[in-house]
């Protein structure tokens, strides 16, 4: 399809890669149209380089990484249509979805390894004041 609408230069396909941070910076807005998501990671790094997010609205954390639609766009599963449309609207007026985007990235640190790693040392600080 990116051939026959013309947009090699536009749409890159580029797998998977273990050294992402060059793509981040080079990209103005994150795609995810998953069925379904476990803890999607690259969407709290393409939040953390400041890339609008898109995603679908399907099973797993992406909700509440996007804090259901306030912090990115999202759209039904399998409904390319909506994703179309949500592209579009990116392109004509992306001051709605960096909007968004502005509210994500105050929220995303809690998605951090050093935030992470506060909550086991106090669960485990906890964990040992029980036992005194």
């Amino acid at each position: 399809m990116i051939k026959t609408y013309g947009l090699e230069k536009k749409v890159k396909l580029i797998g998977f890669k273990s050294k992402t941070k060059k793509y981040y910076l080079e990209s103005n807005l994150f795609i995810n149209a998953s069925f379904f998501e476990g803890f999607p990671n690259a969407v709290v790094e393409a939040i953390s380089y400041g890339i609008p997010v898109i995603c679908s609205n399907c099973k797993g954390g992406t909700n509440e990484i996007l804090l259901n639609g306030k912090g990115g766009d999202l759209f039904p599963v399998n409904d390319s249509d909506e994703l179309s449309k949500k592209i579009l609207s990116f392109y004509n007026n992306p001051k709605k979805l960096n909007k968004k985007l502005m509210l994500a990235k105050k929220n995303i640190n809690i998605y951090s390894i050093s935030s992470h790693v506060k909550n086991y040392e106090k669960a485990f600080r906890d964990l040992g004041s029980g036992f005194k």
